[in-house]
């Protein structure tokens, strides 16, 4: 479920609700960003990030509280850090395994978070991979019946 712009009780109920934890980082009084993603399928049980701002508008001067990204793809991290308004800096390739400025520390809204990605990434499901048939490309000759 979307709890984008929720009270933190409201998203908790809500998440709860539906079988779901939220696991709540930062500090505020409204839900900034989610993470998996509203509509996406996870199993019950699942646990959901939830980043907290002060507020919406800029009341709070456009501060955030940097997420903890160790464990996320590139692409994940991307969309956590676009969702509060942070840019990111990658460094290699699989999994988040460090960043600078680190989780937990107050940052500008725009401001550049550095991650350094290693190892593998998740391995694709078998939805993503590509069909395994092989042709030529050369089509094939009609056969003649008897």
């Amino acid at each position: 479920p979307d709890v984008l712009n929720l009270p933190p009780e409201e998203a908790r109920k809500t998440l709860v609700s539906q079988g779901l934890k939220p696991l709540f980082e930062g500090k505020g009084k409204v839900i900034l960003g989610q993470f998996p993603l509203a509509g996406a399928t996870v199993p019950m049980g699942t646990e959901i990030t939830l980043y907290l701002a002060k507020s919406r508008n800029g009341e709070d001067g456009g501060v955030v509280t940097v997420p903890d990204l160790k464990g996320k793809t590139m692409r994940e991290a991307a969309a956590i850090l676009g969702m509060m308004g942070l840019r990111l800096e990658p460094e290699g390739s699989g999994v988040a395994v460090n960043q600078t400025p680190a989780s937990g520390i107050q940052v500008k809204v725009d401001s550049l978070v550095k991650v350094k990605f290693e190892g593998v990434a998740k391995e694709p499901q078998p939805s993503d991979e590509p069909d395994s048939r092989r042709t030529t490309g050369i089509p094939e000759e009609p056969q003649e019946g008897p």
